[in-house]
């Protein structure tokens, strides 16, 4: 049986490898998904810790408490936003010294070749004149 009638693997035909395009998209979509449900879990935490450390006062009246809880949360979120900032920015510059890193490695490894085949160039050069003499 045929990948056409369910009884073998799927043709590559059917379902084409998507394009760098589509995967760096992708990639976006999942990079910003990710990022949202971090900062819905950061707001439900800070939340629930609002409201823990406002059950610690019970003397706030109502309005007291809503205005220490709105607080704290702001107060959470905006840490929360300069944390990824500084991770952020940690990361871009870590991946700025990899790449520094890895042209270097390059640049050795293609001078270490370019100097191999030069090497071995000039010793068959010098052999065949021996053979030839």
């Amino acid at each position: 049986m045929t990948s056409e009638h369910g009884g073998g693997p799927p043709s590559s035909e059917a379902h084409p490898a998507p394009r760098a395009g589509e995967r760096d998209e992708a990639a976006r979509g999942v990079a910003e998904l990710e990022s949202y449900l971090l900062r819905q879990t950061e707001t439900h935490n800070a939340q629930h810790g609002a409201a823990c450390f406002a059950a610690e006062l019970p003397w706030l009246t109502s309005a007291q408490r809503k205005q220490v809880i709105r607080l704290y949360v702001r107060d959470r979120k905006a840490l929360a936003r300069q944390t990824q900032k500084l991770i952020e920015t940690a990361l871009e510059q870590r991946a700025a010294e990899v790449a520094t890193a890895h042209e270097a490695l390059r640049r050795r490894m293609c001078l270490t070749v370019s100097v191999l085949i030069t090497a071995l160039t000039f010793a068959l050069c010098l052999l065949s004149l021996t053979l030839l003499t």
